[in-house]
């Protein structure tokens, strides 16, 4: 079995720093909460570490219940990952990788840039990442992120997305000669998903409405974990490690098709990249 579907959607991730969840690290722990954010311009590095020295990370959060777990940009090669239950390191079950079924998380030649697993719903307050080996041999071991979620939904058909693009806010300023002054800031990511003559699929229609009605924000993936020969070249946005957290920020209008409820319908929603909160 492999990871299927289209677009995936996930709640927000449950080790957030900002919800009191905390992480160390073996070496380099000061930075260690880097990995308890959405932010793609900071992340954990180990420090003096290579292929024989083995780096653990224990993050740790209120009490959440978890079913999909991401390592984002990672330059891991070999690395397990458990949970807690009553202090004691424990394997998660059923478990499906972006490579197929494995029976733990527990990887020995990695190649991917990030991870993602699915697996039985756990209720935990701790993970544990080991690592020991690097892709790039006996280079410092990083992680950008780590997210610990629960899916919302996959969708099975597949809308168009449009206006995929991470926008930043520029500031101009003319100078005396004439020269613009320039100011870049972070960039946003924010897309369109449009459903036009869209095939009636319950499950994605309810996937539709549910996000729209949200009052938090939200994961979206928009290769939903497809990569390699799914796609003719390697875009941006629709990357492993492209996970955006975002909100709906316009109205759903959903109109049938000629107003028969079995004929499809037609809707498009907006969504920007929001603050986790």
């Amino acid at each position: 079995m492999a990871i299927s579907g289209g677009i995936k959607f996930f709640k927000q991730s449950k080790c957030l720093f900002v919800k009191d969840a905390s992480a160390t690290a073996t070496s380099n722990n000061s930075v260690a909460k880097n990995l308890l954010t959405s932010n793609r311009f900071v992340r954990w590095v180990s420090s003096g570490s290579n292929d024989t020295t083995t780096e653990t990370i224990t993050i740790t959060m209120p009490s959440a219940t978890i079913d999909r777990l991401f390592l984002v940009d990672i330059n891991l090669k070999e690395f397990t990952v458990k949970y807690d239950v009553s202090g004691t390191a424990t394997n998660f079950s059923n478990i499906t990788g972006l490579s197929g079924s494995k029976s733990t998380i527990s990887e020995t030649g990695y190649s991917k840039d990030t991870a993602y697993y699915e697996f039985d719903a756990v209720t935990t307050t701790k993970i544990y990442i080991t690592a020991t080996k690097t892709q790039v041999a006996n280079e410092e071991k990083s992680i950008e992120r780590v997210y610990v979620t629960e899916e919302l939904g996959t969708f099975e058909g597949y809308p168009q997305v449009s206006k995929e693009e991470l926008v930043s806010n520029i500031n101009k300023t003319k100078v005396l000669s004439g020269n613009l002054n320039v100011q870049k800031r972070l960039e946003v990511f924010q897309c369109s998903l449009s459903f036009k003559n869209y095939p009636a699929i319950q499950n994605d229609y309810d996937i539709l409405l549910s996000l729209n009605r949200r009052v938090d924000s939200f994961l979206i993936w928009l290769c939903g974990g497809k990569d390699g020969n799914n796609f003719s070249i390697d875009r941006e946005n629709w990357k492993l490690k492209n996970i955006y957290n975002v909100q709906v920020i316009s109205s759903l209008p959903i109109k049938w098709n000629k107003g028969i409820y079995i004929a499809g319908f037609n809707g498009k929603i907006k969504l920007q990249q929001a603050t986790e909160v």
